[in-house]
């Protein structure tokens, strides 16, 4: 019998066949889902990418109207010397590569990456409630502070809900072609092994 001959599709995940690394980078993507919402990981796949070009645009639309149309004046930020447009193009990208980093270290646990990350996320919540900053030193009215963190919030936290389903469907389809890859039941083996205590 040859060895592609011995690799069913009910086969163990630790097959020697598949590189130890790709195991170990599987179990730990797989484990962030429900067993149950294992079994359909195209249509996973499908809804995450769906809802991420939604948001998209909807994030693109809201720039358009709300900040590029918007008359800000010309106040700049306390920590950088910009205007609100800028803040308000900048804070969508420190918030995306934030994200990306973050996932990097939930994924393969590198601590500088993690700390970068971070770093990142605090550079972002500080550009998000600088307005307030600018009211306290009497640069914005209340209202207008409020109305550029409100609005920062929505681009920042729509723009890290785009990446994370971006990330997620990366990571499941590359779980469904390890599995395909080197035939093997991966998502069904997961599943099995959750099955006894669901019936318990």
């Amino acid at each position: 019998m040859s060895p592609s001959d011995q690799v069913s599709p009910g086969a163990s995940l630790l097959d020697p066949e598949v590189p130890e690394t790709h195991l170990d980078l599987a179990e730990t993507i797989a484990a962030r889902y429900p067993a149950d919402a294992l079994r359909d990981i195209p249509r996973m796949i499908a809804d995450r990418t769906i809802s991420a070009g939604l948001i998209l645009v909807g994030l693109v639309l809201f720039w358009f109207w709300f900040v590029h149309s918007a008359d800000d004046g010309s106040t700049q930020g306390r920590l950088l010397s910009i205007n609100f447009e800028h803040i308000a193009a900048l804070v969508p990208l420190v918030v995306a590569f934030g994200a990306i980093f973050a996932s990097i270290t939930q994924l393969l646990g590198r601590p500088h990456i993690g700390l970068l990350s971070g770093l990142l996320y605090g550079l972002a919540i500080y550009l998000t409630i600088d307005p307030f900053a600018r009211f306290l030193v009497g640069g914005v009215s209340f209202q207008n502070a409020l109305w550029q963190t409100s609005r920062l919030l929505v681009l920042g936290g729509g723009v890290h809900v785009v990446v994370r389903f971006g990330i997620d469907a990366f990571q499941l389809r590359w779980l469904k072609l390890l599995s395909e890859r080197f035939n093997l039941e991966l998502i069904s083996a997961e599943v099995e092994a959750d099955a006894p205590d669901a019936s318990a």
